[in-house]
């Protein structure tokens, strides 16, 4: 189903399901499980991975695809927020398998202008709050609720910059671009068990 998003992305939605499990939790940064994994932002009509550790200037019409590739099974929650929009919209709740290279949906810049921010939650264990929280926006998509999901994922980020992460590093995501050494880098990140990431764009 295509949608056009309230924030000024048009987003093909595919179908998800929310996992929740009696037994999960939402403990954060376990010694004992680390957790490699690797993230791109894909620029679909170059084929080109590109640098996102600041702000992406961009312009209109240009099309993106997030990309995730763990190295083992794991949960991902993918948000789309704008800076000029209340609401955040839900592109991705659910899991990914060992790996797999996950691709969102294209996602289009659409005028007006202005700054798309992506956040990205990965984690080897289901984070259950944080699915709950989806689930009934999901259900019920008024203002209480959408502020729920953001105060979680602000909740969430708040907990794990209180543990350090190894520092990042340049990563190959096969099958991202074909053909073309260098083109297909995203970054690999390691050394916690969850990891909440922020993706910016400006159009």
């Amino acid at each position: 189903m295509k949608i056009m998003s309230k924030a000024r992305f048009a987003l093909l939605v595919l179908p998800f399901l929310f996992f929740i499990s009696a037994g999960s939790s939402d403990r954060l940064n376990r010694a004992n499980a680390p957790f490699n994994w690797s993230l791109g932002l894909l620029h679909v009509q170059t084929g080109d991975m590109l640098e996102f550790t600041a702000p992406v200037q961009s312009s209109t019409g240009e099309k993106f695809r997030i990309v995730i590739s763990p190295e083992t099974a794991c949960f991902a929650y993918v948000f789309h927020e704008s800076l000029h929009e209340d609401g955040i919209d839900v592109i991705y709740a659910g899991p990914i398998k060992n790996d797999e290279t996950w691709y969102s949906s294209i996602l289009t810049l659409i005028s007006p202008g202005g700054l798309e921010s992506f956040y990205i939650v990965v984690s080897p264990e289901e984070q259950k709050t944080l699915a709950e929280r989806i689930n009934e926006l999901v259900q019920d998509p008024e203002v209480a609720k959408n502020l729920a999901v953001k105060n979680e994922i602000s909740r969430l980020q708040a907990e794990v910059s209180q543990v350090k992460e190894a520092p990042p590093k340049p990563a190959l995501m096969g099958g991202a671009a074909r053909g073309t050494p260098g083109r297909n880098r995203g970054v690999e990140f390691s050394g916690l068990s969850t990891y909440v990431k922020t993706i910016s764009i400006i159009h």
